[in-house]
């Protein structure tokens, strides 16, 4: 069965669609969807328009379907199958499940030995789909470094971005020394390489057994900033500032904020080490810890202070950029421990 409806034509822009790699269909495994969330909608589409061969999706009951009360046409022209026509249909199995959900879905699924079982969950490690391995299938994560929260823009960005992608190493076969190393050595891997740069991902291999970590790291990255934004607007209300005027201030300065990094990552790339890997981010920090300000500083924390907020917050971030700062040698010895000393004084006691 074929959901009606228009499917959704993207305004990609020119420099995104150089990205993308139509390759033949047959050159692609037959994959299949199972749940049509955010992140399975999103996939479904972007690797359909890629000339990848979906050959369909499995939702829960109509009531509860997601793709048919979101209106945003990602699926259609994507037929919708029963669990057992796409285990029957697909060489690959994708879970786009809630993480709790992947273990429970896999036990009910007919694997083959011929299947590749595949989860999106940047967390969960793929043992969840232990019930695939033990039927002889193969077992990937497929995790996109990309904010799913508005599908419709997620298939156009998913261009240019990294995804973490992991392969569930033979009980017998040895572990490499690095999760990059002999990232294209197996048919599998190639195949999942192919995958991703269809749809203008690039690989980034990760080792097995350290997808939590991983996870938290990116989370760091992407929603953690939507809170420090948050943070922001909360002491900005108490300064009097109007509340339509944060987010139009707040939100050029975090992209600037990003630009500077990415410039600063690019200029100073030969300066990270296995010990410092972000030691080039240290150039891109500005304001008063930068400067080792120490009375602009003691300002923002007695104000903290005055008016009972987070002062640990403040004084947590403030000591993250003294060690980069510190890593980019952007600070000398005297300024870095006279910063450190002046948090120290509100330190809980």
């Amino acid at each position: 069965m074929t959901r009606p409806g228009k499917p959704y034509s993207a305004k990609t822009n020119t420099s995104s669609a150089r990205r993308l790699t139509t390759v033949p269909a047959q050159a692609h495994p037959r994959i299949a969807f199972i749940g049509a969330g955010r992140v399975g909608r999103s996939l479904a589409c972007a690797f359909q328009r890629a000339g990848v061969p979906v050959v369909g999706y499995v939702a829960r009951d109509q009531k509860s379907a997601p793709e048919d009360t979101a209106g945003d046409g990602l699926l259609a022209g994507i037929p919708r199958l029963s669990l057992a026509e796409a285990a029957l249909q697909a060489d690959w199995l994708w879970l786009t499940v809630p993480d709790d959900h992947i273990a429970h879905v896999a036990d009910t699924i007919a694997w083959r030995d011929h299947h590749v079982a595949v989860h999106c969950s940047g967390a969960t490690e793929l043992t969840a789909m232990r019930s695939a391995q033990n039927a002889g299938a193969a077992l990937l994560g497929f995790h996109p470094l990309q904010i799913f929260s508005q599908p419709r823009i997620a298939v156009d960005t998913l261009p240019g971005s990294r995804v973490g992608i992991e392969i569930a190493r033979a009980p017998s076969a040895p572990a490499q020394r690095g999760a990059q190393e002999d990232a294209q050595t197996t048919p599998l891997q190639q195949q999942a390489t192919a995958l991703a740069r269809a749809i203008g991902l690039t690989p980034l291999f990760i080792r097995p057994g350290q997808r939590a970590l991983y996870h938290a790291g990116a989370g760091y990255a992407a929603s953690a900033l939507v809170s420090m934004l948050a943070e922001a607007a909360n002491l900005w209300a108490l300064a009097g500032i109007e509340s339509e005027d944060m987010l139009d201030a707040l939100l050029p300065l975090a992209s600037k904020t990003i630009a500077a990094a990415e410039a600063a990552a690019a200029t100073n790339a030969t300066n990270a080490t296995r010990s410092a890997p972000a030691a080039p981010l240290g150039h891109a920090i500005a304001g008063p810890v930068a400067r080792a300000d120490i009375g602009v500083i003691q300002r923002h924390l007695q104000a903290l202070e005055t008016h009972g907020l987070d002062v640990a917050l403040y004084r947590s971030v403030a000591e993250k950029q003294v060690a980069l700062l510190g890593q980019a040698g952007a600070l000398t010895t005297t300024q870095l421990d006279a910063v450190k000393a002046t948090l120290a004084v509100y330190a809980p006691r």
